[in-house]
């Protein structure tokens, strides 16, 4: 693909993963950069992944990791479903949803928020569900390679009671290696603008080298 838009612009071009691209940003430039392990957890529609060891992003053999809207999370009508049907905004529009009548159901996630700071019950206990998901998944990648920091990104992410509820979460429902465990959990310093941004600097790390 980058050689046929290659020669048709006459220009070099790279491809990288949108989430990639974010975690690259973060790891060169934002609130992962000088560490030697990190993970970047976008969530949007889906979930969108990026694991970094200290050379940067780790794409797997098969350039799949990082592919966390398919981490395995609940098995339903005998199909296995991934963490983004239960852990993305599109989750969480879904879970308030099938918690309120028809005439109440919300169509963005910046609505389900709204309604969660002003304290109605439908939202919170949506809110609550989803953070539960998410920490799941947080968990679960702790487990598997116990990064130094765990950024979480996407438009959510710029909301500080989001944050500090997730680090509270990741804390209190950790069931092993508590008081062990120094995994870090932040924002993506550059939060949406991430993946332009890494995307240039991924272009121009392929340049230069």
């Amino acid at each position: 693909m980058n050689d046929e838009v290659s020669s048709r612009l006459h220009k070099p071009v790279y491809t990288m993963n949108d989430a990639k691209a974010a975690g690259f940003c973060e790891f060169k430039i934002g609130n992962g950069k000088g560490s030697h392990s990190s993970v970047y957890f976008v969530i949007g529609t889906g979930i969108g992944g990026c694991v970094c060891n200290e050379q940067g992003v780790w794409q797997g053999v098969n350039n799949v990791a990082g592919e966390f809207s398919n981490l395995p999370f609940k098995k339903v009508d005998g199909k296995l479903r991934g963490l983004s049907d239960w852990a993305s905004m599109t989750a969480l529009i879904d879970i308030y949803n099938s918690k309120v009548p028809e005439s109440e159901k919300a169509n963005f996630g910046t609505e389900i928020s709204e309604k969660y700071l002003a304290g109605d019950l439908a939202a919170c206990e949506a809110v609550e569900e989803w953070c539960e998901n998410i920490i799941f998944g947080l968990n679960t990648i702790m487990i598997f390679y116990n990064p130094e920091i765990i950024c979480l990104g996407g438009g959510i992410s710029e909301a500080d009671w989001f944050i500090e509820k997730i680090k509270d979460m990741f804390e209190s429902h950790m069931i092993a290696f508590k008081g062990l465990v120094t995994t870090k959990i932040d924002r993506c310093l550059y939060n949406n603008d991430a993946n332009i941004l890494g995307a240039v600097l991924y272009a121009a790390s392929m340049q230069a080298s």
